[in-house]
């Protein structure tokens, strides 16, 4: 029973971005702090405290609004999220210094599914994510790549300024990424991004740490030795 408690099943972790205030930035409010708002300011109640924090050129914009004859309207030139409300923008040009870590210090093993949205036209870079098995996606020998993907601009969804010209391919789609062993950061470029889930979602736990095998098969020895020693006990 110590064994089975030392090795908690992790269950997937989703994030969605809802509550996070318009062009704010989330940073730590998926770690149990607060959001932060575009004035820098914090903003509302802690977020659940999932262990996400998350760094870099990263900031959520909001859910896409009709404004029939306005010239200006918020968001207007993105698609609505899957969650219907807001998204996670990463930054536009997809080099070293302008991306988004999201860094999970528990892990997370199995998969990284997500919704993301890239905007076409002569304004937009490819976008792509890699998934790292230590923090940081830091890409050097000791933190190898365990899943990587490319988003490419839609050639039929063009961008201007504000205005979206074309509208067929204007859309989130889904993508799900499939790893061996445990991830620690994921890094985001060039896109928005929508109900990030961390781990399988049909999966409520994680697979245990080869350490935590090993507590794991010792508690069961120990309880072994326990009920033969009370059954030894009980006969004499």
């Amino acid at each position: 029973m110590l064994a089975a408690a030392a090795v908690p099943g992790q269950a997937a972790v989703t994030l969605s971005f809802d509550a996070i205030p318009d062009r704010g930035t989330p940073s730590q409010f998926y770690n149990g702090g607060a959001a932060i708002d575009r004035f820098g300011q914090p903003f509302g109640s802690p977020g659940p405290a999932f262990g996400v924090s998350i760094s870099g050129d990263a900031f959520v914009l909001e859910k896409i609004r009709a404004c029939p004859g306005e010239p200006f309207c918020g968001s207007s030139a993105i698609p609505t999220p899957p969650s219907g409300l807001r998204a996670l923008g990463a930054a536009f040009t997809p080099d070293a210094s302008r991306r988004v870590t999201f860094n999970l210090a528990s892990g997370f093993t199995g998969e990284l599914s997500f919704w993301s949205y890239v905007s076409g036209g002569a304004l937009a870079d490819p976008g792509s994510v890699i998934v790292f098995a230590d923090l940081s996606g830091l890409q050097a020998s000791f933190n190898p790549v365990l899943a990587f993907v490319s988003l490419p601009a839609p050639t039929t969804c063009i961008f201007t300024f504000m205005v979206v010209t074309e509208v067929t391919g204007c859309s989130f789609n889904k993508h799900t990424l499939t790893f061996a062993g445990t991830a620690r950061s994921v890094v985001v470029t060039g896109a928005f991004f929508d109900d990030v889930t961390f781990g399988s979602a049909g999966n409520g736990g994680g697979v245990p740490e080869p350490a935590s095998w090993a507590m794991l098969i010792a508690g069961f020895g120990l309880t072994g030795g326990v009920m033969r020693r009370r059954r030894t006990a009980l006969t004499s």
